[in-house]
């Protein structure tokens, strides 16, 4: 299948290219808590209403970026951002990357801070839409457990290497949304834990969103 755009390719470019100058990689312990659901999981031979959804979330984004080669206006790329933002638990993922800190917050910081993460997480979607454009995806296996599933994909970038990638969904409601992403080990939740946590207990909220904001001007 070939896919103009890949949701999970994008969404692991966000911290592959991304880095705080305050962030250790050091891990919570804890950290698998997480994903603990997802541990003990099923493989399914049948295709998953978690995939089908995120099919159909990318197939959107093709037809709204379309096949030609000249870079998307910033309208195009501004609604094939909608579309996978519709696909996204900024909740839940917020929520997580944050972790301990989050019950700490106020729901105005709250806000701020799911605002200021999702418009960083644009930008750097639009920055690498090119990139991805003719990229291959290939759908290997979904494992699920009750409200949870990992979808397991392999993109291929237009003369690239290929790269394995795990999608965490989670249902809510009827729909299945996405609120981490992994490769190799490591997880864009884990990750920007360890950075964004390490910048909080060194400093302060307004100074983490600071961070945010610099970067993603970058």
């Amino acid at each position: 299948m070939r896919s103009a755009l890949g949701i999970a390719l994008m969404v692991f470019f966000l911290f592959w290219h991304m880095s705080f100058p305050a962030a250790s990689l050091s891990l919570p312990s804890s950290y698998g808590e997480d994903h603990k659901a997802v541990l003990s999981v099923r493989l399914l031979a049948g295709v998953h209403p978690a995939q089908l959804q995120l099919q159909e979330t990318i197939a959107s984004v093709q037809a709204v970026v379309g096949k030609e080669h000249r870079r998307p206006s910033e309208e195009t790329v501004s609604r094939a951002w909608d579309v996978v933002l519709a696909r996204m638990d900024i909740e839940g993922m917020a929520r997580r990357i944050l972790w301990r800190h989050w019950v700490r917050l106020s729901e105005n910081e709250r806000g701020r801070f799911r605002a200021i993460f999702a418009d960083f997480m644009r930008r750097v979607f639009a920055k690498y839409i090119d990139f991805v454009k003719g990229a291959e995806i290939a759908y290997r296996h979904v494992a699920a457990y009750g409200a949870e599933a990992v979808v397991s994909i392999a993109v291929t970038p237009s003369g690239q290497f290929t790269q394995e990638i795990e999608i965490y969904l989670h249902r809510v409601h009827d729909s299945w949304m996405i609120y981490d992403v992994g490769a190799g080990g490591i997880t864009l939740v884990r990750v920007y834990r360890s950075q964004l946590t390490t910048i909080l207990e060194q400093g302060s909220f307004d100074a983490l969103l600071a961070e945010i904001e610099k970067k993603a001007k970058n």
